[in-house]
């Protein structure tokens, strides 16, 4: 399966050029969404750091708009397992 428009994810920092450096809080948040996988983290930098619509990930990542808000959905409910077993197992 071919992908349209697929960024490496380091190319994907450009997009917050000029931004303020992450709080030391939500480094841990980043960690964990790093850790989800390649296209589900692609699609949380393009959502939550360079503010592209559901609508731009799906067309750029040549997926289906549906794919983009299941994987967020589900991406979500990871983070939170994930984030709440480490406040729990410090």
């Amino acid at each position: 399966r071919s992908r349209a428009d697929t960024l490496p994810l380091k190319a994907l920092g450009e997009c917050e050029a000029g931004s303020s450096p992450p709080a030391p809080d939500t480094l841990d948040l980043w960690d964990a969404v790093a850790r989800l996988g390649e296209e589900d983290c692609e699609i949380f930098i393009r959502f939550y750091r360079c503010d592209q619509s559901l609508i731009e990930i799906a067309a750029a990542m040549g997926m289906k708009l549906s794919t983009v808000k299941t994987r967020l959905s589900r991406g979500r409910e990871k983070l939170k397992q994930m984030l709440s077993d480490t406040e729990e197992n410090p």
